[in-house]
């Protein structure tokens, strides 16, 4: 038998959980002698299944036999092990600041939405079962099971603690956070070597209210507004800016404006900027609708309620395809238009038909390709003159020379051919005859 080491009473003390036994020793010179073999005795009795490094437990009996006082002393015996608790669902957020334009209107547009309303979501599973004729089959008439599920969404109302821990702005699309999936507690084991079983939650899915969406793992906006968040929920009460697009269309030629009415406290855009950055975009000026058709557009959305859905900025522009011959004949021009608006776009079939009817030739048809081919791939709404033939216009030639062949009179020659012409026209032929034959000179 090992030495004794103390004396006085020994008693073993279990916690409420049964997690921990402590040895209580009280020194007594006329009590009971103890060493780590009674000690371990007295445990065994009680059933625990733990028991302490046995140096630790002698040098705690060793301090107890030197003790000066007869107050108790304590000492850990045995610990079991405690249950994990389950860890719900949590969030990462992302770092979505408040815009400083939104900061003037969100304690307002918050103290008017009221409590959240937050949904727990339960998806359950049907099975359908239905006989069909095996197609193929070697045995006429054969039958089989064809075996369906579907899913079943339910949405059930859950009242939460509407504490507002914290505050976020995010535009419609946004991803708000990632979620972490919950992790379930773990059994624990008491000091008489019996499983703890963990506490359990009812629910440990994080709860979401209206504006946001949950897909595998990440929760996006599904409007624009402030993000409020909870112990375990967070919604989005909507406050939006006035938003637009401006798309191109599967022509790739002609634009089209979308608008999403906001909260009217955001001044809307107008329509020269809109049609300014139309042109920034590539579109032809000239080509534009009226500024004022979009802020008639704009305002009715506003005033309604209802987005304006692929608004052409364009006027309707029909296609067109034609060959232009000078007056001269010497020169021939393509003309090309192309359909923009809804209207039926250019096709090089047109193009070809244009040119075969003007019967022109002598035009470089790689050349004339290659021209084809940049224009329509590019967002040039126009070709107004391309050159396929010009010919050579005509010139003047010289003047004609005067050649005289006849003999030219001498000075004493003239005098009297000249007086002889003077006497017959001074003459009165009034009374004359109406037809008379000149014999000359």
């Amino acid at each position: 038998m090992a030495a004794v080491l103390a004396t006085g009473s020994a008693s073993i003390s279990v916690n409420s959980d049964e997690t921990e036994a402590k040895l209580l020793f009280a020194p007594d010179p006329n009590g009971d002698a103890w060493d780590a073999a009674a000690v371990n005795k007295l445990a065994a009795d009680k059933n625990l299944g733990a028991y302490p490094d046995q140096k630790a437990l002698e040098t705690f009996l060793s301090k107890a036999s030197k003790a000066k006082t007869s107050e108790p002393l304590e000492m850990v015996y045995a610990q079991g092990l405690l249950p994990e608790k389950p860890v719900p669902e949590k969030v990462n957020w992302a770092d979505l600041p408040v815009p400083p334009d939104m900061a003037p209107h969100q304690e307002e547009t918050l103290k008017k939405a009221g409590p959240p309303q937050v949904y727990r979501i339960t998806v359950e599973k049907i099975k359908h079962e239905s006989t069909v004729k095996k197609p193929h089959s070697l045995i006429p008439g054969k039958e089989e099971t064809s075996v369906t599920w579907e899913k079943k969404e339910t949405r059930e109302k859950v009242e939460v603690n509407a504490e507002v821990l914290e505050v976020k702005y995010a535009e419609k699309g946004t991803v708000l956070g990632t979620v972490t999936p919950p992790v379930p507690g773990k059994s624990g084991k008491s000091i008489f070597a019996r499983p703890i079983p963990p506490e359990t939650m009812d629910n440990t899915n994080f709860l979401l209210g209206d504006g946001i969406t949950r897909g595998k793992n990440e929760l996006t906006a599904t409007v624009s507004g402030f993000v409020r968040i909870g112990g375990n929920w967070a919604d989005i009460v909507p406050l939006a800016k006035h938003s637009y697009k401006i798309n191109t269309g599967s022509d790739g030629l002609t634009l089209f404006f979308s608008f999403q009415p906001g909260d009217k406290r955001f001044p809307p855009p107008t329509g020269e900027q809109i049609l300014a950055e139309a042109a920034v975009m590539g579109a032809d000026a000239g080509s534009l609708v009226n500024p004022a058709e979009l802020d008639n557009a704009i305002d009715e959305a506003i005033k309604n309620g209802t987005p304006v859905e692929a608004f052409s900025l364009f006027n309707p522009q029909e296609a067109e395809a034609r060959v232009d011959i000078s007056q001269d004949k010497t020169k021939a021009t393509l003309y090309l238009r192309k359909g923009v608006a809804g209207a039926q776009p250019l096709e090089m079939k047109a193009i070809s038909q244009a040119v075969k009817e003007s019967g022109v030739h002598g035009y470089d048809a790689e050349k004339l390709k290659a021209a084809l081919h940049e224009f329509m791939e590019s967002k040039t709404l126009v070709l107004p003159e391309y050159v396929l033939v010009e010919g050579t216009t005509s010139t003047r030639g010289k003047d004609r020379d005067v050649k005289v062949s006849v003999k030219v009179f001498q000075e004493e020659e003239k005098k009297p051919v000249i007086e002889r012409l003077k006497e017959w026209s001074s003459r009165d032929i009034s009374s004359a005859p109406r037809h008379f034959k000149c014999t000359g000179i």
